[in-house]
């Protein structure tokens, strides 16, 4: 079982304010992103943490009050962590090795290595944006000690840790007919063109969330980049589905985009850290794997927008 540091804090912040609404607002993200977290928990751990009362908010179960008081240890466990990786950071210098997906360096990478700068001047980052397939190539051949991607991957040498989740979302048109909607089936675009992100690991995957829904998209351009889908979309041309959120809605051209959940059960891939099973990694590399996962454990709004 695999339960993310994002949903435990949503729990606590929801709890702590006995109300989703005032929980969200601490936040900074959506109220049904909150919903939909603590939903996801409860479903995970086979329990139910909350009573809901549509006047009076939320209150918490028995179970609930004792999961309460395991998720404050644990998140308080990561932020000790980080504190003592920061006071530590004097004896960490060198170089680290290190790939990423494209699409996910340019939502992520920036904020990652800005932050890490700061804390460890001493380690220099020596950084690619890649393909799939040439992340995997660098990993191979020993050129990356780590890689930041999808958990899309073949089956072979490779040490994978979950960074986060993801949340799936549809795009469509700012002025489409279920825009204002917080999530639909996509049963309801079944008719309508879409506007495929088609990479060789996006392929694959939305191959598999169409099947999940037993769905046969109606296929009308395929595109290569994010931006291109995202501009497709806000000039009419079809809906897409993407995986990691853009906080702007405006494409290139100052056309506006819509963003609706999907309500449909379908696969949902982590971001994962990789490194060749054979690679002991040296501490400075550890340091900065460790960082990756704090830093996703702290910043939640990365994957919800």
């Amino acid at each position: 079982m695999e339960i993310s540091f994002r949903k435990l804090r949503y729990f606590v912040t929801a709890a702590e304010h006995g109300n989703v609404t005032s929980a969200a607002s601490v936040l900074n993200i959506s109220q049904p992103s909150v919903s939909v977290a603590i939903a996801q928990l409860e479903t995970e751990l086979g329990v139910q943490l909350f009573l809901r009362h549509h006047s009076k908010g939320i209150a918490l179960t028995p179970v609930g009050r004792a999961v309460l008081q395991q998720a404050r240890d644990l998140l308080s466990r990561v932020d000790d962590f980080v504190g003592a990786v920061e006071n530590a950071n004097v004896e960490i210098r060198g170089n680290v090795f290190v790939g990423c997906l494209s699409y996910l360096a340019a939502r992520y990478f920036g904020e990652i290595l800005g932050e890490f700068s700061k804390r460890f001047p001493e380690v220099t980052i020596q950084f690619r944006d890649l393909s799939q397939e040439n992340l995997l190539d660098g990993i191979r051949m020993g050129e990356l000690e780590l890689g930041v991607t999808y958990d899309l991957l073949p089956e072979e040498n490779l040490t994978t840790a979950a960074l986060t989740n993801t949340a799936p979302y549809l795009i469509l048109p700012a002025d489409h007919r279920v825009a204002g909607k917080d999530a639909v089936s996509l049963e309801e675009l079944e008719d309508e063109p879409c506007v495929l992100f088609d990479l060789p690991i996006s392929r694959r995957y939305y191959k598999s969330l169409f099947d999940a829904v037993k769905i046969t998209p109606k296929i009308a351009y395929r595109t290569n980049t994010i931006e291109a889908t995202r501009s497709f979309v806000a000039n009419g041309l079809g809906y897409s589905i993407l995986t990691h959120p853009i906080p702007s809605l405006e494409v290139y051209d100052g056309k506006k985009l819509a963003r609706v959940g999907i309500r449909d059960p379908i696969p949902a891939p982590h971001i994962v850290c990789i490194h060749h099973s054979g690679l002991k990694l040296r501490p400075v590399a550890q340091v900065f794997k460790d960082f990756l996962f704090s830093h996703f454990a702290r910043h939640p709004e990365l994957i919800t927008g």
